[in-house]
């Protein structure tokens, strides 16, 4: 299931999974405070010490998704996936989880340099 390449969203994963990445973001507003001044403090860095907090709150939003939204999301990854062998839906899904918390990671560097009163 890894690749070891760069993988990033579609539009249509992204358009699924819009409502998660906003809770994932949103659920704790200082959380989200802390990740936001973290990336203003130090800059562009591979990985925010703030962002591994989000990992059990996107894996708990992913499950709790809506079996039609489960199906379309698995039907995305299938489609740029060749290789779809013992691969369960539940990994699928929870695969994810690190896309959702770059997109989190994404908005909070856009939202960090757009805050004006910290």
């Amino acid at each position: 299931m890894e690749t070891g390449e760069d993988v990033v969203m579609n539009k249509a994963e992204k358009k699924i999974l819009r409502d998660v990445i906003f809770y994932v973001a949103h659920h704790n507003k200082y959380l989200w405070w802390e990740l936001k001044r973290q990336i203003l403090d130090s800059g562009y860095q591979i990985f925010y010490p703030r962002q591994g907090e989000f990992d059990l709150v996107a894996e708990g939003a992913l499950m709790r998704l809506r079996s039609h939204e489960k199906q379309a999301l698995i039907l995305e990854w299938q489609k740029s996936n060749v290789d779809h062998s013992e691969v369960t839906s539940e990994q699928i899904v929870l695969s994810y989880v690190p896309l959702i918390i770059e997109e989190v990671v994404k908005r909070a560097t856009t939202a960090a340099y757009r805050t004006t009163n910290w």
